[in-house]
C-alpha cells in the first residue's frame, strides 16, 4: 500500500480530524491539534528539523514515533493525550520526547529506545512498556499519575520507571518482565516526608546469580533469597528516606517474609519488614530506607536467630566445658575429637589443646547456620584465676543470697571451706556447688567478716585461693 505523507512547511495547521498512513513534520512547523480535535495517523509519526506538535486534545498513531528535532517534540503548553494504538510500537530518534498524557493501547510491546518523559498521566492499561536501559520519567507528582490494569514497565539495568514525588504517600510502580516467563510484580515507594525527590525502580526478571550477585553471599539468618527476580531501586534526586515495598505471588514464588538489600559483597537484612497484600500478591515493606547507592533489593526468607554459640572462652588443662547451641532439628559439630557427641546441641568438650569448634545447625524449616567458638586451653596452673566474690547478702531477696564462685565448675576436683575470725570452720564442701548461704546448722551466721580457703587440683597439681568473705544482711 502506498504511504501518504502530510508535510507542513513554515507554518501552522489546525487539525480537527485527520487520517493518514504517515505523518512528517519538518522545519519551523507547528502542528496544532486544537481542543475537541483528533489526529489519527495510520503509520509513523516523524518529527525532524525544528518542528514540534501543539497537542491540546488527542494524537493517535499505529506506527513508530521518531523525534529527530533538537527539542522534546511537543509544545509543553498544550496538555493533550498521545495514544499508541498499534502493535510493537517504538519511540525512537535522536532527542528525548516529552509527552503530556501517554496512553498505551493496541497490542504488543511499546518500547522506548531512549529516555521518555511524561508530564501528565501514564496510562499503561494492559500493555508492556519496555524502556530497556533508559528511563521513563513521570513528572506529575500526583499519586494517581501512573495507572494500569495488568500492564507494566520493563527495563534492564540501569533503566527503569522514575517518578517525581512531593508527598508522604504511597507511589505506585507497575513493574514486570517478559524476558522469560511474563511476571508482574509492582513496587511502591512511600517517601517519609514531603520534600521533592525522584525515585526510580525496575524489576530484573532473572536470578541475581546470573548477574554476579551471588545469593549464597548473605548475612546470618537470611535463609534464602528469591531466585526468580530482583529489583533495582534508585534515588536520583533528593535525600528523603522512604518505605520500599515489593510484591511476591505466594502461589508461584513461594513463601518469603522480608526484603534483603545487596551491599558490596553480601545480601543483608533490612531493619524490619511489614507483610500485607495487593490483590492476590503479598507485599513486603522495609521502612525508612536511606541507602540506594547499591540498588539491588529482593524478597527473602528470614529466620529468628538460632544455632549461636556465644563468646570465646577458656579452660585449664584437664578440665572440661559444656558447649551449648539451640533451635535446630539437627546438629553437626567439628572437629569431633574431644567432644562427648557430634550431633547433639550441648556436647561436653575436653580438649588437650586450644581448639575452635564449629557447629552446623539445621532448623525445622530447612534453614542452616554455622557458628564457631574458640576454647583456649591454659596449661599452666599459675594462670588459673577464679572470680571469687568477697561479699554475700543472704536476705532472701533473690540477689546475691548464695556465694557463687564463677568458673569453679571447670575444676570438679575442688574443696571449699569457710572459717570465722577464731579459725573455726563454719562451712565445708567438696566439690563445691555454690550452695553456701551464710547458714550453719540451719541457723543464720552473724554478720561480719569470715575467711575462705578454696583448693583446686589440675593434673595432680594443687592451687589454693584464700581471702575475706563478708556476710551482710
Amino acid at each position: 500500500m502506498k504511504k501518504i505523507y502530510l508535510t507542513l512547511l513554515y507554518g501552522m495547521l489546525s487539525i480537527s480530524l485527520l487520517k493518514a498512513q504517515a505523518f512528517l513534520s519538518q522545519n519551523n512547523t507547528v502542528l496544532s491539534i486544537r481542543e475537541g480535535a483528533t489526529l489519527f495517523v495510520d503509520g509513523d509519526v516523524l518529527i525532524r528539523g525544528t518542528a514540534k506538535i501543539y497537542n491540546s486534545d488527542t494524537l493517535s498513531f499505529t506506527g513508530n514515533f521518531r523525534n529527530s528535532s533538537p527539542h522534546e517534540g511537543f509544545d509543553t503548553v498544550a496538555h493533550g493525550m498521545t495514544r499508541l494504538l498499534g502493535d510493537n510500537q517504538r519511540i525512537q530518534g535522536s532527542s528525548i520526547t516529552t509527552f503530556h498524557h501517554l496512553e498505551c493501547l493496541g497490542s504488543g510491546i511499546k518500547t522506548g529506545e531512549l529516555n521518555v518523559n511524561v508530564n501528565g498521566k501514564l496510562l499503561l492499561n494492559s500493555r508492556e512498556f519496555n524502556i530497556d536501559r533508559s528511563t521513563l520519567t513521570v513528572r506529575n507528582q500526583a499519586i494517581d499519575a501512573v495507572q494500569n490494569s495488568t500492564g507494566f514497565v520493563s527495563a534492564e539495568t540501569p533503566g527503569g520507571l522514575a517518578r517525581f514525588t512531593n508527598t508522604n504517600a504511597q507511589y505506585f510502580y507497575p513493574l514486570g518482565s517478559s524476558s522469560g516467563l511474563i511476571i508482574y510484580r509492582p513496587a511502591f515507594f512511600t517517601p517519609n516526608d514531603a520534600s521533592f525527590n525522584i525515585f526510580k525502580a525496575a524489576l530484573i526478571g532473572r536470578n541475581a546469580d546470573v548477574d554476579g550477585f551471588n545469593r549464597s553471599e548473605k548475612a546470618a539468618f537470611i535463609c534464602d533469597i528469591i531466585p526468580a527476580y530482583y529489583y533495582n531501586f534508585y534515588q536520583n534526586i533528593g535525600s528523603a528516606t522512604a518505605d520500599v515495598t515489593v510484591t511476591v505471588d505466594p502461589v508461584t514464588d513461594g513463601n518469603w517474609n522480608g526484603i534483603s538489600h545487596r551491599k558490596v559483597d553480601a545480601w543483608i537484612k533490612t531493619d524490619s519488614n511489614t507483610i500485607s497484600s495487593f490483590g492476590t500478591l503479598v507485599t513486603l515493606t522495609a521502612p525508612k530506607q536511606s541507602d540506594f547507592v547499591t540498588p539491588l533489593f529482593a524478597p527473602a526468607f528470614f529466620s529468628e536467630p538460632f544455632g549461636t554459640l556465644g563468646n570465646d572462652t577458656f579452660i585449664y588443662l584437664g578440665s572440661s566445658i559444656q558447649l551449648n547451641t539451640y533451635g535446630g532439628s539437627s546438629y553437626l559439630w567439628s572437629p569431633t575429637q574431644s567432644l562427648s557427641c557430634s550431633d547433639c546441641p550441648n556436647p561436653v568438650a575436653s580438649p588437650q589443646e586450644s581448639t575452635t569448634y564449629s557447629v552446623l545447625t539445621t532448623a525445622q524449616n530447612g534453614c542452616t547456620y554455622t557458628d564457631s567458638i574458640y576454647v583456649e586451653v591454659r596449661k599452666d596452673i599459675d594462670q588459673i584465676d577464679l572470680q571469687i566474690p568477697e561479699v554475700i547478702t543472704p536476705n532472701a531477696d533473690g540477689y546475691n543470697d548464695n556465694w557463687v564462685i564463677r568458673s569453679l565448675e571447670q575444676f570438679p576436683d575442688n574443696d571449699v571451706a569457710v572459717f570465722n575470725r577464731w579459725g573455726d570452720r563454719v562451712y565445708q564442701k567438696a566439690p563445691y556447688d555454690n550452695s553456701f548461704n551464710g547458714r550453719l546448722w540451719n541457723m543464720d551466721l552473724p554478720e561480719g567478716t569470715y575467711y575462705y580457703v578454696v583448693k583446686i587440683k589440675v593434673s595432680g597439681e594443687e592451687k589454693v585461693f584464700d581471702g575475706p568473705l563478708t556476710i551482710v544482711k
